[in-house]
């Protein structure tokens, strides 16, 4: 058995992350989620802004999908369109933008519970190719001292 302490706390602590505007996503997180967990895909979808933006798009198809390569295609399952897929648009999404980039430098930062242990299609070796902040779930909720 656990005893949960201060849950009030991480769920204020998140809110108010959430109420600065300081956590996004993007659609297809959204679709891919409510694949497999219908009741997170319901809070996403009702308090974290997740819209899409022509940069997005833009360093989808020239920067992110050309990192994944053929092995895009391996992952990729045939029965689901690559927009099931919310890795690259996550990736995309983070990096800066295409227009003006030195008036807006990239601030984000891509927080995601893969591990890369070699694996070339795991979003924290895709990052780092592509120069994205990214970080664990855990190393998240230290700086922001939810945990």
């Amino acid at each position: 058995m656990f005893v949960c302490v201060g849950i009030d706390s991480v769920t204020s602590k998140i809110n108010a992350i959430i109420s600065e505007n300081r956590l996004e996503t993007v659609d297809e997180v959204l679709r891919e989620v409510g694949v497999y967990e219908k009741k997170a895909h319901e809070w996403i979808k009702k308090n974290i802004p997740h819209d899409m933006d022509v940069d997005t798009i833009s360093h989808l198809k020239l920067d992110v999908l050309p990192k994944y390569g053929n092995k895009l295609k391996q992952k990729q399952d045939p029965r689901k369109p690559l927009r099931a897929w919310a890795d690259p648009w996550l990736i995309a999404k983070a990096m800066p933008k295409v227009i003006i980039p030195q008036l807006f430098p990239p601030n984000y930062i891509v927080v995601t519970e893969e591990n890369e242990n070699g694996d070339k299609l795991k979003i924290p070796y895709i990052c780092k190719l592509l120069d994205v902040k990214c970080m664990s779930l855990t190393q998240m909720m230290q700086n922001e001292s939810i945990i």
